[in-house]
């Protein structure tokens, strides 16, 4: 597989295999990808066996008692919130985590390196950090989670015993945003009536999965509007798709900015966008414009 400069803390991993599809010898810059994701022969060499057939029917993993949980954190721009993600992170006492920093401007990898060296770099976007981040990982389940979020403590336990049924692919958490507001708090039931009636957790969920169907799946698609709705509903072919009782709380930040109507009308849209399969690239243009201004 070639090999990855040693990372310490202050001094983040780059990945520097020769091999990789995110590129080689990459400095201090972000990596530039040259693949939206490994190819399947890539795949095949990291995928430890799994086989990678054309047929995605559900089928029966093997039951795991005690998997390996490897946490995954998406950044950017989060000077604010990364020390504190990282502590809770390492308070869950994981297998292993990624910080994977999709380009920050405000010093986010720097003040990450400081306490860590579990930290990666890409470009691409929000895809294209999740999945250097679960190809990177080595755990049997990939656990994708984002900055603003608190997760609840007994998560890690809580994945394990769901994945003791055969038949569950991955899942999520029930979504608690972190405000009294009563418009606010009814959001976060109807975003738990939405993920149970699809069937599909979105990212500010928790999405977790298990690694054989991440691969199966080749990850999270950068051509497609709301990558983690896609990325669930792909995943509930694979087997079943849990929504566990604990809640995940999120930061309310989007809908502080720029008003809880705004905000909700905002994603109603771009979700029936991606149902009715409207023009892609127009919609993942607004999206993307949406998300940056909601930072």
């Amino acid at each position: 597989m070639g090999h990855s400069e040693r990372a310490s803390p202050g001094n983040p991993q780059r990945i520097t295999d020769p091999e990789s599809p995110y590129g080689s010898g990459v400095q201090a810059d972000p990596l530039q990808r040259k693949t939206p994701f490994p190819s399947n022969g890539s795949l095949r060499k990291i995928s430890a066996g799994i086989r990678l057939g054309p047929s995605l029917e559900k089928i029966n993993f093997e039951p795991q008692d005690k998997p390996n949980i490897s946490i995954i954190v998406p950044v950017l721009n989060e000077a604010e919130r990364i020390l504190s993600m990282i502590r809770q992170v390492q308070s869950l006492n994981p297998f292993e985590y990624w910080i994977v920093d999709g380009g920050s401007t405000d010093g986010t990898p720097d003040l990450a390196g400081k306490h860590t060296d579990r930290v990666l770099f890409v470009s691409g976007g929000l895809p294209a950090q999740l999945n250097l981040g679960g190809w990177k990982a080595k755990g049997d389940i990939l656990f994708f989670v984002h900055a603003d979020s608190r997760i609840p403590e007994n998560a890690l336990e809580s994945i394990s015993q769901s994945m003791k049924d055969p038949r569950v692919a991955g899942g999520g958490f029930h979504l608690k945003i972190r405000s009294d507001r009563r418009m606010i708090e009814t959001i976060s039931r109807l975003a738990n009536l939405r993920a149970r009636i699809l069937g599909a957790p979105l990212g500010d969920q928790g999405i977790f999965v298990r690694k054989e169907v991440f691969i199966r799946l080749n990850g999270f698609r950068s051509d497609v509007l709301l990558e983690d709705l896609d990325f669930s509903l792909r995943m509930k072919k694979q087997g079943r798709v849990v929504l566990l009782s604990e809640q995940i709380i999120t930061s309310p930040r989007k809908w502080e900015r720029y008003g809880v109507l705004g905000t909700t009308l905002a994603h109603l849209r771009f979700l029936i966008g991606h149902f009715i399969h409207a023009n892609p690239e127009e919609l993942k243009k607004r999206y993307a414009s949406f998300k940056n201004r909601a930072r």
